[in-house]
């Protein structure tokens, strides 16, 4: 798989951090991220965060 033009075999992490929104502010600085947002299982729907939006 390519993302952010980089080949990789993606595992999905486990985060834990009370608020989604202070989560993403932290990720968003890390070299390696380069795309955030959530999935709501089972249904696996993926939104993703949009880096301008600072009021959800």
């Amino acid at each position: 798989m390519t993302t952010c033009g980089v080949n990789y075999q993606p595992e999905p992490p486990v985060l834990a951090g009370g608020c989604f929104w202070g989560m993403q502010d932290l990720l968003r600085k890390k070299d390696a991220v380069c795309r955030l947002g959530w999935e709501v299982a089972p249904t696996g729907t993926f939104w993703e965060a949009e880096p301008e939006h600072q009021d959800y």
